[in-house]
């Protein structure tokens, strides 16, 4: 779920799900994408949207994390 919305909120920035809540859900709701947001400001942000639509709020805050580096590649020698 975090990648969904890591996507529409902002892609450099991961998404870790604080909810406790466990398994799989199918959800739906309805946003006004930014790209669209000056034409249709009636309709709500995807942030707004989590909230009012499934309770959902996002907060920013800095938490651990693994993460893998890699500082070097090398293309493979032939056999």
């Amino acid at each position: 779920m975090g990648e969904m919305f890591s996507q529409r909120i902002d892609p450099g920035r991961p998404i870790i799900d604080a909810t406790g809540l466990q398994g799989k859900f199918d959800f739906a709701i309805e946003f006004v994408p930014q790209s669209k947001a000056e034409s249709d400001p009636d309709g709500p942000q995807f942030e707004q949207a989590l909230r009012d639509q499934l309770g959902l709020k996002m907060e920013s805050r800095r938490s651990p994390m693994s993460i893998m580096i890699v500082d070097h590649v090398e293309r493979p020698s032939g056999n």
